[in-house]
């Protein structure tokens, strides 16, 4: 039996061309990542207006997304400042009934022209309500960047 030879043509430049997939995923990753991170922190602007989430605009003010390397490649957080993070959950969140500290909410109460005492006595008896900003958001966020990835691998594989 004679012996067959296969000869690949072009494997060199398919190699080299693959030589710098790694750099590309990056950069057009962090693209994909900043693109969908500043229209996810618009639509949580946006979501907090629309639930009434809003007496300072503390919390408006405060949502900011941060890009950071990690042992996987990159990840994307959008999250309220450290300022507006320490209510932001109970907005989101609810609360069953407690008694609310009267620090927490003399600001609230004056800019309202309510007693502190009166709110509190609300909050101990009802809670307060979800605002589900950030649930509806994410979903959002989500439906966004499933239809951004295509586009994304389309520019990697175009710039390989």
């Amino acid at each position: 039996m004679a012996d067959k030879t296969i000869q690949i043509k072009g494997l060199d430049e398919i190699r080299a061309s693959f030589a710098n997939a790694d750099s590309l995923v990056a950069r057009h990753g962090r693209s994909l990542l900043r693109d969908v991170s500043i229209y996810g922190v618009k639509q949580m602007q946006k979501n907090i207006l629309s639930v009434g989430a809003v007496d300072t605009n503390e919390l408006i003010q405060g949502i900011h997304y941060e890009i950071k390397n990690n042992f996987n490649g990159i990840s994307s957080t959008i999250r309220p400042n450290d300022t507006a993070d320490k209510y932001a959950w109970f907005m989101e969140a609810g609360t069953r009934p407690h008694w609310a500290p009267r620090d927490a909410l003399q600001g609230w109460a004056d800019r309202h022209g309510i007693p502190v005492f009166l709110v509190q006595k609300a909050i101990a008896e009802k809670g307060t309500k979800p605002r589900k900003y950030a649930e509806r958001t994410f979903k959002e966020v989500k439906i966004k960047t499933d239809k951004e990835v295509p586009r994304f691998i389309d520019l990697v594989i175009k710039d390989l």
